[in-house]
């Protein structure tokens, strides 16, 4: 294409090359904004798991007759800004029918669940687990085999 050496010509040309610059410029200045909000909330998320995590090794380590529920648990000194709102619930479990129901002071299971909240973002992640008090009798062994079949059919 030929130009001509007009001054008009060079200032519409330097004006359509200001908005396409512009308008290129938005959408990289978008999409840098983005991602910079996905790798905020991924650090967020990760610290919140990592805190979750700790919080339900704390309490699964407690005295069954210790875990109780608190409402702004913090471990400041390794996750500043993160809390957990604890509740406990005694459940009583049945193991033959694979049931878990609403107990009471004398269930031998307690369902621990942790709501971490941080970095100004509530309910990040929530984690549950049932604990057990460990003084229920286990399954009783009637019988124990030995007998080992290397493809042959056995005859009982």
């Amino acid at each position: 294409m030929l130009h001509s050496h007009k001054k008009g010509n060079a200032l519409v040309d330097l004006i359509i090359a200001m908005i396409i610059l512009g308008l290129v410029s938005i959408s990289v200045v978008g999409a840098y904004t983005s991602l910079m909000s996905i790798a905020s909330n991924s650090f967020r998320n990760s610290q919140a798991s990592w805190f979750g995590n700790s919080v339900m090794e704390i309490y699964s380590a407690k005295a069954f007759g210790d875990i109780i529920a608190d409402n702004n648990f913090t471990l400041n000194d390794q996750f500043p800004g993160y809390t957990a709102d604890i509740t406990v619930e005694p459940k009583n479990v049945d193991l033959l029918e694979s049931t878990i129901t609403p107990g009471d002071g004398a269930s031998n299971y307690t369902e621990i669940t942790a709501v971490i909240s941080g970095q100004g973002v509530d309910d990040i992640l929530t984690y549950t687990t049932l604990r057990s008090d460990c003084n229920e009798e286990g399954p009783i062994l009637t019988s124990i085999s030995t007998d080992y079949l290397s493809g042959q059919n056995s005859v009982p």
